[in-house]
């Protein structure tokens, strides 16, 4: 009975931080390159970094399409329709707990088959809806400080103290900042190694309501799944 107690208490352990994670999602338009005609029953397929496809859709009759849940992550996206040419795009950034907007733009197939439509998309360094900056893993990989403190020096709107190391966003309180790991709030050191994170989003302003009551910043870091093969690193300060 004890056997079967610790079985079940260790399965609820191993589940907790795969529930934690909090998907994202992908929507927007399909129109042609001119943006005057929705295109319909156009498949979108989202790959990872290995090529394995992790999530899939169709436009609907006025175009609009809707992939959810996607793991936080960066992707690319291929999208195939009748009478338009392949649309690849690369570095696709879906964000934890929210949607990414992507609208796309295809080229008409003409009398001569056409090669595939390659565009590299750059994440904005400030979101439309919200002040803020999002880094990624090969980003904090080359940050010369660690810890969360030097992401925030890099950080429009935030100030920090020497003295205490308190932070101040926008001139808010450092008490009503709040710190999330894979979704969880969590309290007191936050510092992780900086191979398991896959991005950390700062947000100084227009804070989403899935956050819940916060009057400061946000510091969301989402960290990276299950690898499919073992690695290790070795740092020498």
């Amino acid at each position: 009975m004890r056997f079967r107690i610790g079985v079940i208490a260790a399965a609820l352990l191993m589940s907790i931080p795969a529930m934690a994670q909090r998907p994202g999602s992908l929507r927007g338009k399909v129109t042609n390159e001119s943006g005057t005609e929705t295109v319909m029953q156009a498949v979108i397929r989202i790959y990872d970094d290995g090529g394995f496809e992790v999530a899939k859709g169709s436009s609907d009759i006025d175009g609009n399409y809707n992939i959810n849940p996607v793991p936080a992550g960066n992707y690319t996206v291929k999208v195939e329709a009748a009478m338009f040419a392949n649309f690849n795009m690369s570095g696709v950034n879906v964000p934890p707990g929210r949607p990414r907007v992507l609208n796309i733009k295809l080229k008409e197939d003409g009398p001569t088959v056409l090669g595939d439509a390659t565009v590299t998309w750059e994440k904005p360094i400030i979101d439309d809806d919200r002040g803020g900056r999002t880094f990624d893993d090969k980003t904090i990989l080359k940050v010369a400080s660690r810890g969360t403190g030097a992401l925030l020096s890099l950080t429009t709107g935030v100030v920090q103290d020497e003295a205490t190391g308190a932070s101040y966003f926008r001139g808010g309180r450092s008490d009503g900042n709040a710190v999330f790991i894979d979704g969880v709030r969590v309290r007191g050191a936050t510092n992780l190694p900086r191979e398991m994170i896959a991005q950390t989003e700062v947000i100084t302003g227009g804070v989403p309501a899935n956050y819940g009551d916060v009057t400061g910043g946000i510091i969301s870091t989402t960290t990276k799944g299950p690898p499919s093969v073992s690695f290790g690193t070795m740092e020498y300060v």
